[in-house]
């Protein structure tokens, strides 16, 4: 037994003298291969990132587009109303003018008749502005003296 003690003991020397010797380069490589091992499956998870972010760009970059579409053609919709909007106001403009012209030429050529017509007749030619124009027209022998 003694024998097998002195053995244990002789191999456990023989190992301790062989990891202070070459125990920094064991070292060394057990590290190497833990660092390859995580750096795998960090690279892993790393590359699953940035296609995420890169999946995520294309959408955001797709919705943008999208949305720059709907806006312009909004835009193109609202100037497309506006024009029609500012022809309209042109065109009520304009017959409103011509209207207003038309009247004025057509009431100023009726008081010319009813001044040609009426021109010894005082009275006569207040009653016909009076339904011309709808302003009663008061006579000198009406208004009362006070």
């Amino acid at each position: 037994m003694e024998l097998m003690w002195i053995k244990v003991k002789l191999f456990f020397a023989k190992v301790w003298g062989f990891l202070k010797l070459f125990g920094g380069y064991l070292l060394f490589g057990f590290m190497v291969i833990v660092s390859v091992f995580f750096y795998s499956q960090l690279n892993g998870r790393l590359e699953r990132m940035r296609q995420g972010m890169l999946d995520k760009e294309k959408a955001h970059r797709d919705n943008l587009d999208r949305l720059q579409a709907e806006i312009d053609a909004q835009l193109k919709a609202r100037q497309e109303i506006e024009k029609l909007y500012t022809d309209l106001m042109a065109k009520i403009k304009r017959e409103h003018s011509e209207g207003v012209q038309q009247i004025a030429e057509t009431r100023d050529r009726e008081v010319r008749e009813i001044i040609t017509r009426n021109r010894e007749n005082p009275t006569a030619m207040a009653t016909a502005m009076n339904s011309l124009f709808g302003v009663p027209v008061i006579a000198l022998e009406e208004v009362p003296k006070s």
